[in-house]
C-alpha cells in the first residue's frame, strides 16, 4: 500500500513541474521542485510576477471519499524536515473558511508553509486545483473495512481499492511499536504465564479485533479491587499489545471525547483507567453507550442531523470500586444490562499475592509489577501488529473457525440451566480465551497451549461467583434490594403489630408498615395477650430464636422505595413466583396485594411478605 502511494506521489511530482492545467503560461499556475511549491502569477497588466514560494514540496496524489461517496477530501503527501514521509487524508470541509485548522495540522506534521497571507491563500487554491484521476476510500473509524484493517497511519491488507483513515483532528496514532516481538514475548508475555488474570487481560487485546468475525457484540470487563492489588499493572500490560504508556485512556472525559476515543479504538482494545473518576450519575449510561456501539444523536449548526458515531470494541476497565458501588453514590442501582455489558472480575487471585498466582522468582507482587511496567516501556505494540497481519491474511476463513471454537469453550464453561444473560457474557469470555490461544498458536505469546483458555475459565468463574450464580442478575438484585430495605428499616419504620395500639408503643417516624411475630408453630402474635400466652412475662433467648417475622408494607412504600429502579410489575411477579408474598385471590384473579385489617388503619390494601423473605436465596 505504501509503495502504491509512493509511486503515485512520484508521478505527481514529475507532472506538477509543468503548469497544473496544461495551458500556456499566460495564466497563473503552480510548479513543484525540490525546494517546494511555487506560485507563478501576473499583475493586472499581464506582467509576470516573481515566483511566490508557498510551502515545502507537497503533492496531492489522490482524492478521497467515503463508502457513500460523501465526505470528500484530498490525500496529501510530503516529507518533513527530517526526510520522514508523511501522508494525510484531509477532509475537503477543512478548506472552508480561512483554512487555519488544516494549515495548523500540516505545520504540526512537519510541512513548511510561507507566513504571508497571499501564500496561505494560494496553498488552498493549489490543493483544490490539482488534477488527479486516482481515488481512495476514506473512513473516520479505524478497524475492519471489508477484509482490510485501517489504522491511523497505515492500512493492513488490500481490497482492490486503497482505504485510508481520514480525520479533521489529530492524526497521531496511539498504535506505536518499540522493540521486537521476540523481546515483548520474552520480557512481558513470559511473566504473565501462570497468572490467570494477567493472561486474560493480554488475551483481551487479541480478542478485540475478532468481535466481528465471532459475531459477538461489544462489551467489556472491569477489574476491581484494592489499590495495591496490581490491577493497574494488568491493564497496562494489556495495552502493551498495541502501544506504549499513552495507549490506556482515562474514564474521566466528556461524552464527545469518549465517542471519539471509541471510534479511534474500534475493532481494538479500549482501556479505561480508574472508574471512580467518572461522574457516578452518568457512568451507567456510559457503559451502555460503549457496549451499544453508537454515540448520541446530535444536530449540526444548520439543524440537520449529524452523523452518529459508531464503533465495535472490547473495553477493559479498572478501579477500586465496582460499578454498582459507584452508581450507588448517586442513588442509582445497577441493572442486569450493566452486568451483561461490563463483567466484573475481582483483581485478587486469592493466593495472597494480589492479582498474581505466581511471582516468577520476584520477591513480591510490587517488585514484579514494577519490573513489568519497566519492560512495557521498552517493548510494546509489536504483538498487536503481528496479530492483525495474521488476522487479515486469514480473514476469509477466520469467522467459521473462530465461531466453532468459541461455541465449544462457551458450552464447556456454562453451568447447567444458566440464564441467557450468563450465556452472552460467557461467549465474550470464551472469545478472549480463544483469541489468546490463536495468538499462541502463531507464535506471538510464547505461552503453552491451553494457557489462555484456562485463564478465561478462571476469570469467568470469578465473575460468576461475584454476581451470585448463573441466574438472572436482575432477579438477584431485586431480592437483595427487598431484603436490604427490610434489614435497614425493620426496627425504625415498622410498627410491632401487637403493640400498635399500646400506649407504650415506640414512636415510628415515616412509617413503612407493620411487622408481626409468628411462633415456631406459625401462630401470629396479634395482641399483647397473644404475646403473653406464647412467651410469658419475658421472652427468653430460645423463644426469640424460634420466632419469625412477616412484614406488611404500605403500597406507596412498596412502589416508590422497595421497587426503586425496577418495574413494580416485575418485582411483584418475581416475589409471587418465589412465594415470598402472601397473595389474595386465585387463578387469573390472584393479586400481589391484600386487603388486611391493619391495627389503627382498618381495612387497607398492603403487601404481606412471607416470613421466608429474609432467608430467601437471591
Amino acid at each position: 500500500m505504501n509503495q502504491e502511494i509512493a509511486s503515485v506521489t512520484k508521478f505527481a511530482s514529475e507532472n506538477l513541474a509543468q503548469t497544473s492545467n496544461g495551458e500556456s503560461s499566460s495564466r497563473p499556475f503552480f510548479k513543484v521542485d525540490k525546494r517546494g511549491v511555487w506560485f507563478h502569477g501576473f499583475n493586472q497588466q499581464g506582467e509576470v510576477l516573481s515566483p511566490l514560494w508557498i510551502c515545502s514540496p507537497l503533492h496531492v496524489p489522490a482524492k478521497s471519499r467515503d463508502a457513500h461517496n460523501g465526505e470528500w477530501g484530498y490525500l496529501l503527501a510530503f516529507d518533513d524536515a527530517d526526510g520522514k514521509p508523511k501522508r494525510w487524508a484531509m477532509p475537503a470541509s477543512m478548506l472552508a473558511g480561512d483554512g487555519t485548522p488544516y494549515r495548523a495540522m500540516l505545520l504540526s506534521m512537519g510541512l513548511q508553509i510561507a507566513p504571508s497571507a497571499q501564500a496561505k491563500n494560494q496553498l488552498t487554491v493549489y490543493i483544490q486545483t490539482q488534477q488527479t484521476d486516482m481515488r481512495v476510500r476514506c473512513t473516520e473509524r479505524i478497524g475492519w473495512h471489508d477484509n482490510v484493517y485501517v489504522l491511523p497511519d497505515r492500512t493492513i491488507g488490500e481490497n482492490g481499492e486503497m482505504v485510508l483513515f481520514q480525520a479533521t483532528g489529530d492524526v497521531t496514532s496511539q498504535f506505536k511499536q518499540r522493540g521486537t516481538l521476540k523481546q515483548w514475548r520474552e520480557e512481558v508475555a513470559a511473566l504473565c504465564q501462570g497468572n490467570a488474570r494477567m493472561v486474560f487481560c493480554v488475551s483481551a487485546g487479541f480478542a478485540a479485533p475478532l468481535l466481528h468475525h465471532a459475531g459477538i457484540a461489544s462489551g467489556g470487563f472491569h477489574l476491581w479491587g484494592d489499590s495495591s492489588s496490581g490491577k493497574s499493572t494488568a491493564v497496562r500490560v494489556a495495552g502493551s499489545v498495541y502501544g506504549g504508556k499513552d495507549y490506556p485512556r482515562n474514564w474521566r472525559m466528556t461524552d464527545n471525547a469518549l465517542e471519539m476515543t471509541a471510534v479511534q479504538h474500534s475493532d481494538a482494545l479500549l482501556i479505561l483507567d480508574e472508574i471512580a473518576q467518572v461522574d457516578p450519575k452518568v457512568v451507567g449510561d456510559t457503559v451502555y453507550m460503549l457496549a451499544n456501539e453508537t454515540g448520541k444523536g446530535r444536530a449540526t449548526q444548520t439543524a440537520t442531523a449529524r452523523r452518529v458515531a459508531t464503533w465495535r470494541l472490547l473495553f477493559l476497565s479498572d478501579g477500586e470500586v465496582s460499578l454498582a458501588h459507584h452508581m450507588g453514590e448517586a442513588g442509582k442501582s445497577i441493572k442486569g444490562g450493566h452486568d451483561v455489558r461490563m463483567a466484573h472480575i475481582g483483581a485478587d487471585a486469592g493466593k495472597g499475592l494480589g492479582i498474581y498466582d505466581t511471582l516468577h522468582g520476584f520477591s513480591d507482587g510490587a517488585t514484579l509489577s514494577n519490573h513489568l511496567m519497566s519492560m512495557i516501556e521498552q517493548y510494546h505494540g509489536t504483538a498487536g501488529m503481528a496479530f492483525l497481519e495474521w488476522a487479515v491474511a486469514r480473514s476469509a476463513s477466520l469467522s467459521a473457525d473462530l465461531r466453532q471454537c468459541v461455541t465449544e469453550l462457551t458450552r464447556d464453561m456454562l453451568p447447567t440451566d444458566s440464564h441467557g444473560q450468563v450465556a452472552r457474557v460467557a461467549a465474550r469470555f470464551a472469545l478472549v480465551g480463544m483469541a489468546g490461544e490463536m495468538a499462541t498458536e502463531v507464535g506471538i505469546t510464547g505461552w503453552p497451549a491451553g494457557e489462555a483458555a484456562q485463564a478465561a475459565r478462571v476469570c469467568f468463574a470469578a465473575w460468576l461467583e461475584g454476581r451470585g450464580g448463573a441466574g438472572n442478575v436482575e432477579h438477584t438484585s431485586i431480592i437483595r434490594q427487598v431484603q436490604g430495605f427490610l434489614q435497614a428499616h425493620g426496627d425504625a419504620r415498622f410498627v410491632w403489630w401487637h403493640r400498635a395500639l399500646d400506649d407504650r408503643k415506640q414512636n415510628t417516624v415515616n412509617r413503612a408498615g407493620f411487622k408481626r411475630m409468628l411462633t415456631k408453630e406459625g401462630i401470629a402474635i396479634s395482641s399483647n395477650a397473644d404475646h403473653h400466652r406464647a412467651y410469658g412475662d419475658r421472652m427468653l433467648l430460645d423463644g426469640a430464636e424460634d420466632t419469625e417475622l412477616e412484614y406488611f408494607v404500605l403500597p406507596e412504600v412498596f412502589n416508590n422505595e422497595i421497587c426503586k429502579g425496577y418495574s413494580p410489575k416485575m418485582v411483584k411477579k418475581l416475589l409471587m413466583d418465589r412465594n415470598l408474598l402472601v397473595t389474595e385471590g386465585k387463578g387469573d384473579k390472584v393479586r400481589a396485594d391484600r386487603n388486611e385489617r391493619l391495627p389503627g388503619l382498618g381495612n387497607t390494601r398492603c403487601y404481606r411478605f412471607s416470613s421466608k423473605i429474609m432467608s430467601a436465596e437471591a
